[in-house]
């Protein structure tokens, strides 16, 4: 039996093995924990140093974006444009369980996956596909070039990886003929991944849209619902 391998020696590979057949590469090899990307030296040194909050988007510009606000219609547009796009989607928040938006399983990549529909109709194929996600429809996919949707019973993903780090998860892989992705021969797309992917980031995106929603209209329900997509990254987090 090999060695566990850690949720980040895990992420080393992970852009990898995500479209590569795991017993093909699998998780079997050592990352080199003495690469420069691991090196936390510096962090540990200036850590205690840094000035909270440190963001991007400190107190005086809120308080610009306020004043612009009062003062110009451009910057009213503005914040209207804001405020409508953070209620246009708040139903999905408040009737869509976020424990199917944002998954305990680790999501994939919406790249690396190839439409295995495309190319037994002959047509092109496109190595990361071409899809359409829609939050309307949050656990399919459609290719944009035959029509056909996934998860689909004429393309199972019956191959299974078995992780062992954290909490036990299945990832699981097309298990029809791979693809020859980038050179790679073994490439097996995962419709699941990538659509986990597509859903954890229309949640991080949105959860910006309404953070920037309340602190331009400071209406509460934007915080709230801001917090509840905050929280359920946390425990999946720490679930891993």
């Amino acid at each position: 039996m090999t060695d566990p391998v850690s949720r980040r020696q895990f992420l080393g590979v992970a852009a990898v093995t995500t479209f590569i057949l795991p017993s093909t590469l699998g998780l079997r090899g050592k990352v080199n924990v003495n690469e420069p990307l691991f090196d936390w030296k510096l962090w540990e040194k200036f850590r205690d140093q840094v000035v909270h909050p440190a963001l991007t988007i400190r107190e005086e510009d809120i308080e610009n974006a306020l004043t612009n606000k009062a003062k110009f219609e451009w910057a009213a547009h503005y914040v209207n444009n804001i405020e409508q796009l953070a209620r246009k989607y708040l139903h999905h928040i408040q009737t869509t369980n976020l424990t199917n938006l944002i998954e305990e399983t680790t999501p994939g990549d919406p790249l690396w996956t190839p439409c295995p529909s495309c190319r037994d109709l002959g047509k092109p194929v496109y190595p990361h596909g071409l899809w359409d996600w829609s939050i309307e429809a949050p656990n399919q996919l459609k290719c944009t070039i035959c029509g056909e949707t996934f998860p689909n019973v004429n393309y199972p993903e019956d191959i299974i990886l078995k992780t062992q780090w954290g909490k036990p998860q299945q990832l699981t892989f097309y298990s029809g003929e791979p693809f020859v992705i980038f050179g790679f021969k073994e490439g097996r797309p995962s419709f699941s991944a990538n659509i986990r992917a597509r859903k954890v980031q229309w949640a991080a995106n949105y959860a910006r849209v309404l953070a920037e929603a309340y602190i331009l209209t400071g209406q509460s329900e934007f915080a709230e619902n801001t917090r509840n997509i905050l929280l359920r990254f946390m425990i999946v987090t720490l679930i891993g």
